[in-house]
């Protein structure tokens, strides 16, 4: 029979072998988890970058205007650490020392979409924006076959006051 000691002796060591074991996990868990946040919130700023660029669209004086419509959403976006790739960015926008977040970046504007209101279409500004949003940490993993880019896009409908 074994005495307490000896037993305690004989389990030396497994703690190291059980976290050289899961700490890979846990890792990837982490780095899968800051990834997802990072998608998340990039999803959300291109969602308000179009609901801003829609909702100046509904006025009369922005009518037609779609390269202003275009560059408010993108100086939205790099306003709140979105950065399109250098050469889409307006020069109204600040400039930004920041790598590209997106590796593609379009924003549709079209002012003409007919949307129901109760039995009758109505005039409305319909603002697409998307990003193909680069990954940061999971692509560095070549056994887990991650894709660089994801598509991303934020879309919104505002009603137009200039035309019924």
């Amino acid at each position: 029979m074994k005495t307490i000691s000896a037993h305690i002796k004989s389990e030396r060591g497994t703690q190291v072998v059980e976290l050289a074991l899961v700490l890979p996990l846990l890792l990837f868990l982490a780095l899968a988890v800051s990834e997802g946040a990072g998608m998340i919130r990039a999803h959300q700023v291109l969602n308000n970058a179009a609901r801003e660029a829609a909702r100046l669209s509904v006025f009369q004086q922005n009518a037609g205007n779609i390269g202003f419509l275009q560059d408010t959403a993108t100086c939205y976006l790099i306003r709140n650490g979105i950065t399109p790739p250098a050469a889409q960015v307006p020069a109204s926008c600040p400039a930004t020392a920041a790598l590209s977040t997106c590796n593609s970046y379009v924003v549709n504007v079209n002012q003409a979409v007919q949307v129901p209101n109760g039995g009758v279409f109505i005039s409305a500004s319909q603002v697409t924006v998307t990003c193909g949003y680069k990954l940061n940490f999971l692509p560095r993993l070549p056994w887990f076959g991650v894709n660089n880019v994801v598509k991303l896009f934020g879309e919104a409908e505002f009603r137009n006051f200039w035309k019924s």
